[in-house]
């Protein structure tokens, strides 16, 4: 027998859709390293490993990404924390009657954990045979065996209609067949109790004149107007396609006669549903024209976000919903005012936790966690304002006076702090008497300087102003502790060199 193609796929709700809707968030500095591991060893009958790979989806079969195994069977994968299921599958053709069967398993990860999870694969059932399509040789049809546990495994014929599919786990699979041309189609042929070893022969006839079905979506009263991956289901064979819904529109053809269900995905607001098309009925030879509409809008909520320090609103911070399992269900970003909504398409829940972050001002803001929240279909809840808590701060404070002078103080000088790099963490200006205090978003560091320009020339000393001539002065080797208050006590700065000054000089002390 010449090759074939193979293709292996995990089918979620009956035998429905191989997801092609991968759910891939974007992670915050601080939430990369909540990953978990989950590391494991794959056992097989022989001492060699065939080429392996591991696949990871959602709880709910939603594909996530695929990697290859050691040849030595260990894998490892770095996961958000959720539930997820594994599929261990072999890489080898599907025309391979001693493949190995694919295993699957459910895994829970846990942030800053590892999970082992170890796995025995064995080799699999094997159906083999022959089509024949309107009385000649099916040359390309395709073969899907599907399983009732949720899983479906294809190949497509050679030019004699010839075709095998290994691989498969023992037990009973329905075998729908598609005609390449799309002109003729059969109902399944259902094998039973498979075992490895004991490949099942079909003959395959494809009699029945196929039909053709277009089916248009709607969500609520609005057209879809994006392309959706949607699986539809014959009534009377059980028999499953699934496809790309351009611009909403569903478009089959060499179907077999009769009522179809369609498994649409979620879109906007609106929840996923599995249900009839409406009016549809495909007749053989013959095209039909139907309708399906998402009708339930998922839960939201809503609030705005401030800072613990000052209230102010929080723009372009991350807030996300995790379920009790601790997997991300939803995610959004804060506009520039603060304020979110995260969700519209959640479905009920009774415990759900809300978790804020502040991007790029992680270093002096907590994340926030809201627990116990709940949320129903169809409901919008409004949560108010939630506050990020601020991380301890360091306080500095001083008074800036003249150098030569402390009987002198400078009213309204910028004063600077600037870290090691140079880089200014924090500013103010003098008061009238020249004391100064920053006490927001200060970390515990060394090599800390502080930078005082005054804000003139004219200074005033018992009621007398007097014309100077200053520079910009620099004072280094700050020590800053968070939740601790630096005084720098007197901050002078210097005259200018050569330039002119009437005021009088002191005797005092600065830094």
């Amino acid at each position: 027998m010449s090759r074939t193609v193979s293709r292996a796929g995990v089918l979620a709700v009956v035998v429905g859709l191989v997801a092609a809707l991968v759910v891939l968030l974007p992670t915050a500095p601080a939430e990369a390293a909540s990953k978990g591991r989950v590391r494991g060893y794959i056992a097989t009958a022989g001492s060699d490993h065939p080429p392996l790979k591991v696949s990871w989806f959602t709880s709910d079969w939603q594909y996530l990404g695929s990697r290859s195994v050691s040849r030595s069977g260990g894998y490892g994968l770095a996961l958000k924390p959720g539930t997820y299921r594994l599929q261990f599958s072999d890489k080898r053709p599907s025309y391979d009657v001693t493949k190995l069967a694919s295993a699957d398993t459910t895994v829970t990860v846990r942030a800053g954990s590892t999970t082992v999870r170890n796995v025995r694969m064995t080799r699999g059932a094997a159906i083999t045979g022959t089509v024949r399509a309107g009385g000649q040789a099916g040359r390309h049809a395709t073969v899907i065996a599907a399983s009732a546990d949720r899983r479906s495994f294809s190949t497509v014929a050679n030019d004699k209609g010839q075709f095998a599919i290994g691989g498969l786990p023992a037990g009973s699979y329905s075998v729908f067949t598609y005609d390449h041309g799309k002109k003729y189609v059969g109902k399944s042929v259902y094998v039973r109790k498979l075992k490895p070893g004991h490949p099942q022969n079909l003959g395959i006839h494809l009699t029945k004149k196929a039909g053709s079905l277009i089916v248009d979506l709607y969500a609520g009263r609005e057209a879809i107007d994006k392309t959706l991956v949607v699986t539809a289901i014959s009534k009377q064979t059980g028999q499953f396609w699934t496809v790309k819904a351009k611009h909403g529109t569903v478009v089959l053809h060499g179907v077999y006669p009769g009522r179809y269900q369609l498994i649409v995905p979620g879109y906007g607001d609106f929840l996923a549903r599995t249900g009839n098309v409406a009016r549809g009925v495909v007749r053989a030879g013959r095209p039909a024209f139907g309708s399906f509409r998402l009708t339930q809008r998922g839960g939201a909520f809503t609030g705005r976000l401030l800072t613990g320090d000052d209230d102010e609103p929080v723009g372009k911070a991350t807030v996300r919903i995790y379920d009790t399992a601790g997997a991300i269900v939803a995610e959004t970003t804060t506009a520039n005012d603060g304020t979110f909504r995260v969700g519209g398409r959640l479905g009920t829940m009774k415990t759900a936790s809300l978790v804020a972050f502040a991007g790029s001002e992680m270093d002096y803001y907590d994340v926030l966690r809201v627990r116990g929240l709940s949320i129903k279909v169809n409901q919008t809840k409004d949560l108010g304002d939630l506050v990020l808590p601020a991380k301890p701060s360091a306080t500095v404070v001083g008074e800036v006076v003249d150098a030569s002078n402390t009987a002198i103080s400078f009213a309204h000088a910028t004063v600077q702090l600037t870290n090691a790099k140079g880089t200014v963490i924090g500013s103010t200006t003098s008061a009238t008497d020249g004391s100064f205090t920053i006490d927001k978003h200060l970390l515990s560091q060394s090599g800390v300087s502080v930078v005082v320009t005054p804000a003139g020339n004219n200074v005033t000393l018992d009621g007398t102003t007097y014309s100077c001539q200053y520079v910009a002065s620099t004072h280094g080797g700050i020590v800053l502790e968070a939740g601790a208050t630096r005084d720098l006590g007197l901050v002078g700065v210097a005259r200018k060199t050569g330039g002119t000054c009437n005021a009088p000089l002191g005797d005092g002390v600065v830094r």
